[in-house]
């Protein structure tokens, strides 16, 4: 949603911006099966499913973040549960090392040992032109996934590329909200 002010004979306001997202379904469990990097791991797997996005800032508690290995994690629920999208809010900071995700891969199981693919969804690398902010990352499930478990592997970029001044390091990710439907 963009909003922007006006008033007679005023200059109208800046154009403020807020993202909206449904989340029809909450899992009864969540874990981390990769831990996040030391200095942001907030408030662990909940950190995915409060209701609390990050915003701009990234040292304020709401972000989880990866940089030398994929994010993993598990939802799970009492019974089989049927999806069909999820989405991650992740942030991009192109000169923060901050890069958009590069994939995600779902997979399901029955019994939360055997899991087998579901999906995946592939992006885009960042762009040096890439404006910072935060960002939506969707997944469509085919029709008829239930699964009582869910593992995602979200990955990033595993070298920044050589226009970037950190150019063959690993990029960042910075998830903060898990959003099932």
């Amino acid at each position: 949603m963009k909003i922007k002010a006006f008033k007679p004979g005023w200059i109208s306001s800046d154009v403020v911006q807020r993202t909206f997202y449904k989340s029809g379904i909450q899992p009864d469990t969540i874990y981390l099966v990769t831990d996040p990097h030391p200095k942001y791991k907030n408030d662990g797997a909940k950190t995915l499913v409060n209701f609390q996005l990050g915003e701009g800032n990234t040292s304020n508690g709401e972000w989880l973040a990866y940089r030398d290995y994929d994010m993993e994690f598990v939802v799970g629920f009492k019974q089989s549960k049927p999806l069909k999208s999820m989405y991650l809010n992740a942030l991009i900071d192109i000169g923060a090392y901050i890069f958009p995700i590069k994939s995600v891969v779902v997979e399901g199981s029955n019994d939360s040992k055997n899991f087998e693919k579901i999906t995946e969804a592939k992006f885009p690398d960042g762009l040096e032109s890439d404006a910072r902010g935060a960002k939506s990352f969707n997944c469509d499930f085919p029709e008829g996934t239930s699964f009582q478990y869910y593992k995602f592997t979200v990955a990033n970029l595993k070298k920044l590329p050589s226009w970037h001044r950190g150019k063959g390091e690993p990029a960042w990710i910075f998830v903060d909200e898990l959003f099932l439907n």
